[in-house]
């Protein structure tokens, strides 16, 4: 998220509180009036390797 924290419609998210209540509703990460579309994470996700 840290690349999309810059953009006013993420802004809110900069408040580690606020970020940690995050949850997924529909297939999508979901912060109350925030949502990260589920397109954007397949598309611009990356794997992490334990």
């Amino acid at each position: 998220m840290k690349p999309y924290l810059s953009y006013q419609a993420f802004s809110a998210l900069t408040d580690a509180n606020y970020f940690l209540k995050a949850h997924v509703a529909y297939c999508a990460v979901v912060w109350n009036e925030i949502d990260l579309s589920p397109d954007t994470l397949y598309l611009r996700g990356e794997i992490i390797e334990p």
